[in-house]
């Protein structure tokens, strides 16, 4: 039997939030091999010349799932979206 975790306001079961996880860190390892340091297009933050970090990719991730019901699973328009959001609400440089 899967067990049921409670979530607040609703719950999931405990496969599904296994295979929900693994997705969103793929996609953070995703986006970071685009932005991070060593990655195709690495982007710095205006300000402090921080390269973009996986905390910076999880909270730009936290506002655009808050904000959207067009999750594509992760594949490259959220990877662009993710990206503008870094710009846009982070400021941080694409190159």
């Amino acid at each position: 039997m899967d067990k049921i975790i409670n979530m607040g306001n609703w719950t999931i079961k405990k496969s599904t939030f296994i295979n929900v996880s693994i997705a969103c860190i793929q996609f953070i390892n995703y986006v970071y091999s685009f932005y991070g340091e060593n990655g195709i297009y690495p982007m710095k933050h205006k300000q402090t010349n921080k390269y973009v970090g996986f905390s910076d990719i999880c909270n730009a991730l936290t506002v655009y799932i808050k904000s959207t019901n067009s999750w594509g699973g992760g594949d490259s328009i959220d990877r662009e979206i993710l990206r503008d959001i870094l710009i846009n609400e982070y400021g941080f440089l694409f190159p």
